[in-house]
């Protein structure tokens, strides 16, 4: 029991989550099919523990609450079943098959509702109870076994589902996504194998049978294990891109302040090249963004190399007739300090810019490196980045 509030927590953090990607990506549907499982999960617990606890509250019964909890544990995994066709197959053909397991989903409330309804009254805490406790007098109820074989046959139909699509999809995947389908293919196996004697143990109860012991022992043994690499299949993708994204955001923020002392050089000189002077930010607010850091990058990239740029022909007038440039790092780093002197002397040249610090190959990365190079070999500054 004392899982229970990290569980409930867990789920209330990944809700919190879950609704602020959708908030920024309210287009995305396979995002808004996957939302809606962690709400409807979510909401599932409070209900069943109301209705283990075997106490009315607001006005419904233990068994009404039991009602509620499968009907949002059932919804939820009909929205993860909607969330691998959207995933895994076109718009069309997902809208299709969630149209079609929408039925499927209904017909089993509208029977969930029904025994609910039918059950007699001195069976109602029982069969509220029976998910947590398995009362020797449930046997034999037919509302109840026909309550607990609909819900269990359904999340049958919604892991089978999932086992097939993902063990179809893994080959048409490549890296971790296959990986990713690997996992959450095995975790979905495994919960079939929990679901069918869930299924089992529902329906013997008709005739008033007990599953053996071991067997009810083997579901128990293999829920969490299931449940485990189905949701660590689930999220994979999305963990190693946050992964990925930190690393980039890392690289950033250790290029930013490498290149520190070199765009305080040109920033002292052309004031006015400085991109907030043209696209005002709160510096305050800024500070406390983690986008912030990818702003400030490659604002910092730009202004120093349209600092080069304003210089650079003060860095021609230096090298004369010397048509080798600079040989190393630290000889144009020299260069640009005289020339930078030179031009706050008030000394005026003119003449066509000429490349700095070029790079040999084309891309962004390969200027930036060149960039760094160059602020490497310049002495580290007094002056704070910005």
């Amino acid at each position: 029991m004392t899982l229970i509030p990290i569980v409930a927590w867990l789920e209330a953090a990944a809700l919190v989550w879950m609704l602020s990607l959708v908030v920024r990506r309210p287009r995305d549907v396979r995002l808004r099919w996957i939302t809606a499982m962690v709400a409807c999960w979510s909401g599932n617990l409070p209900c069943i523990l109301q209705a283990v606890k075997g106490e009315a509250f607001l006005g419904l019964d233990p068994m009404w609450w039991q009602f509620i909890g499968q009907v949002l544990v059932l919804t939820g995994a009909y929205c993860m079943v909607c969330f691998f066709a959207f995933t895994l197959l076109d718009e069309r053909r997902a809208a299709v098959r969630a149209k079609r397991q929408a039925l499927v989903l209904v017909t089993v409330l509208i029977v969930l509702l029904v025994a609910t309804v039918i059950m007699p009254a001195d069976m109602r805490l029982i069969g509220a109870r029976l998910s947590s406790y398995q009362d020797p007098a449930a046997r034999g109820v037919a509302s109840i076994a026909l309550f607990y074989t609909a819900a269990n046959a359904f999340m049958l139909y919604a892991e089978v589902t999932a086992a097939v699509s993902t063990g179809r999809a893994v080959r048409h995947a490549a890296g971790w996504f296959r990986r990713a389908l690997l996992i959450t293919t095995a975790g979905s196996a495994t919960l079939v194998v929990v679901c069918v004697i869930f299924v089992l143990n529902g329906a013997l109860l008709f005739a008033n049978i007990n599953l053996p012991t071991a067997i009810q022992l083997t579901a128990v043994v293999l829920l969490l294990p299931g449940c485990g690499l189905f949701f660590l299949g689930i999220t994979l993708p999305a963990a190693v891109t946050r992964v990925a994204a930190a690393r980039i955001w890392l690289r950033h923020r250790r290029a930013y302040r490498d290149l520190a002392p070199l765009w305080t050089l040109l920033h002292a000189e052309f004031p006015e090249d400085a991109l907030t002077n043209r696209v005002p930010t709160d510096p305050r607010l800024d500070r406390f963004r983690l986008t912030g850091v990818h702003r400030r990058f490659y604002r910092r990239v730009i202004e120093c190399r349209d600092g080069l740029v304003r210089i650079s022909p003060y860095v021609a007038h230096l090298r004369g007739d010397d048509q080798r440039g600079a040989e190393t790092p630290a000889e144009l780093a020299q260069q640009l300090r005289r020339a930078l002197h030179a031009r706050a002397a008030g000394i005026d040249v003119e003449g066509p810019a000429v490349p700095i610090a070029s790079p040999a190959t084309d891309g962004f990365d390969a200027d930036v490196s060149e960039l760094l190079t160059l602020a490497s070999a310049l002495p580290p500054v007094g002056a704070s980045a910005r």
